[in-house]
């Protein structure tokens, strides 16, 4: 470093990330088992989805407190978390 100091040598990166990867990385995916009551759970709540999955393991991507359901490659359904 030849008698700089850390902040001297210190430049920034100049990468930036396109919009839809930033997206991505903020949205966490988890995979949920749909319980014989046609619910789910997700932070030990219970969550009422559209019947016709019970028994099976969706998608669930969850990006602030925003929370969408896919199955078979489409959304079922859209909600808030409970706060």
């Amino acid at each position: 470093m030849h008698k700089r100091t850390p902040a001297q040598v210190y430049q920034p990166s100049e990468k930036r990330k396109p919009k839809q990867e930033l997206q991505q990385l903020l949205t966490i995916t988890v995979r949920r088992y749909v319980y014989t009551d046609s619910t789910i759970s997700l932070f030990g709540i219970r969550y009422k989805i559209p019947a016709g999955y019970i028994g099976c393991r969706i998608w669930l991507y969850l990006k602030g407190d925003k929370v969408s359901l896919e199955a078979m490659d489409k959304i079922i359904y859209k909600f808030r978390l409970k706060v």
